[in-house]
């Protein structure tokens, strides 16, 4: 007897499935009993739970109530309707057996009872991943609340007062936290405390700084396991000797730091000290004035650089021959930024980024006019040979499909992410089609049938479409792009989620 699919292990299976997007495993699903269990198993699948609309709760009801799949992530979103705290606690106990990461998610600065999280967490006893956001907890009865212990958590995010609460000590219920995510503001030292106990202990931190005055004592706290890190301070700057020499004597202990996103103005400084210090770091984001010739110099002596994101900035590309190649850079993100000699950078970009499979340009064309901004996407997109994949977001500008055959040298491109505010139907008479693309996402505000159909015409094999739009393609369009292209899947994106990818 030939051997087929379903001899399978269970294991195996799992794996194929893990691969799929979401639609496409909803659609293995109903392949057969088996399947259907085994589709929407895997562990990165989250299960969205919204009680703000008027109509969330009978749906949760009759649907979620009944369900079987076996769901390890949650997220709920709630407002001020305390009410609905109680049917969010018994949708909670139909899978708290399986869950272990949560997330609640309510309207900002909702006034919560530190009882309710209280109930969560007993309902919750494996729970491994809590994420709480924009909850002002209080306790208005007499009777003293206590958290039950949280043994097995190790990732705790909180953007609310809960640590500033004197009624018990978080220290004493989250023995064995590895990450944290958190807020240090104005008044309270607690968070710092906090912090600074379970800091020898952490692989992961990220902190919003609400006043940069707290920012060199974290920076002077052990962290010798730290593996990851976020820090995020509004108008923060880096002109005082002592901020510089606190932050470098944090990288000076973090020799295990493998990913760091730096929002608080970096200067060349920090960039020298990183570059010395952090000889494992793999991904970097950077908020920064300005990227200059030195900026590159001292990010090309990062080895180990695989990610790299620049935010706000204003970059002054070097010359190729002025620092070394990025020779393991293969993801480049420029958001926010001003690029000072777009042809300059385009020379830099094709010598200096050998291997880059990932190009996103995120609204980079600040100050420049239309035909400046598709000549700059055009030329850097046209050398970079090994691109794999391409983001371009100009959610204000339109797109002129002209630009698709600047990419007829890119054959190594698979897949296309473009946010545009609508496209252009015209194109030039060139005989050109990108027979490599196998992906396409699509977010426009302005699209009609009749440029999506020449859009198809350039795209002759690929095989997933993914269209969002505001006004867009009529019903009959769709319809005709997909007798176009049979074996393409042509989906438009949904505006209601009950179930998304883990993020």
């Amino acid at each position: 007897m030939p051997t087929s699919i379903e001899d399978l292990p269970e294991e195996m299976l799992l794996k194929i499935f893990s691969h799929l997007e979401l639609d496409d495993r909803k659609t293995a699903g109903t392949v057969c009993r088996r399947w259907s269990t085994l589709a929407l198993r895997c562990t990165d699948l989250q299960l969205e739970v919204d009680f703000r609309g008027p109509d969330g709760e009978d749906v949760y009801h009759r649907v979620l109530l009944a369900s079987s799949r076996p769901y390890k992530h949650l997220v709920f979103y709630f407002g001020y309707d305390y009410a609905k705290c109680e049917l969010l606690l018994h949708i909670l106990a139909r899978f708290a057996s399986t869950v272990d990461t949560l997330k609640l998610l309510p309207n900002n600065f909702v006034p919560v009872e530190i009882e309710f999280l209280a109930k969560i967490v007993a309902l919750c006893p494996n729970l491994k991943r809590l994420h709480v956001d924009a909850c002002t907890f209080q306790n208005q009865s007499d009777v003293e609340v206590k958290i039950p212990p949280m043994n097995h958590l190790s990732d705790l995010y909180l953007e609310n007062n809960l640590l500033d609460l004197r009624e018990f000590d978080f220290r004493d219920v989250t023995p064995n936290i590895t990450g944290l995510h958190l807020q240090i503001g104005y008044y309270s030292q607690r968070p710092q405390q906090f912090l600074q106990h379970i800091g020898p202990r952490l692989k992961e931190l990220e902190v919003w700084f609400l006043t940069e005055d707290h920012f060199p004592s974290v920076c002077g706290m052990n962290f010798p396991l730290l593996e990851k890190v976020n820090f995020y301070c509004v108008d923060s700057s880096f002109d005082d000797c002592h901020t510089i020499e606190q932050l470098a004597r944090f990288f000076q202990q973090c020799s295990k730091l493998k990913e760091a996103t730096l929002r608080c103005n970096v200067n060349e400084l920090v960039l020298g000290s990183m570059s010395q210090l952090c000889a494992n770091l793999q991904s970097l984001c950077l908020s920064i004035e300005e990227l200059s010739e030195e900026c590159f110099l001292y990010l090309s002596e990062l080895r180990s650089l695989k990610r790299l994101r620049i935010e706000d900035a204003r970059i002054h590309a070097p010359d190729p021959n002025f620092c070394r190649p990025f020779k393991k850079l293969v993801m480049l993100t420029l958001y926010s930024v001003q690029i000072d000699d777009p042809s300059k950078f385009n020379r830099f970009a094709c010598i200096s980024f050998p291997v880059l499979a990932t190009l996103e340009l995120l609204h980079v064309c600040c100050g420049m006019n239309q035909a400046t901004m598709f000549k700059f996407h055009s030329i850097i997109c046209s050398s970079l040979l090994y691109l794999e994949r391409l983001v371009l977001h100009e959610s204000e500008k339109f797109l002129d499909l002209d630009l698709f055959f600047y990419f007829a040298t890119l054959t190594k491109l698979r897949e296309l992410r473009l946010k545009f505010r609508g496209l252009t139907d015209y194109i030039c008479p060139y005989d050109t089609n990108l027979v490599f693309v196998r992906n396409l996402i699509l977010d426009v505000v302005l699209i009609n049938d009749a440029c999506l159909l020449k859009l198809l015409e350039l795209l002759p094999e690929v095989k997933r479409l993914q269209l969002s739009s505001v006004n867009g393609c009529s019903a009959d369009g769709i319809r005709a792009a997909r007798e176009r292209l049979p074996l393409c899947d042509i989906s438009v994106k949904r505006r209601v989620r009950i179930e998304e990818r883990l993020s």
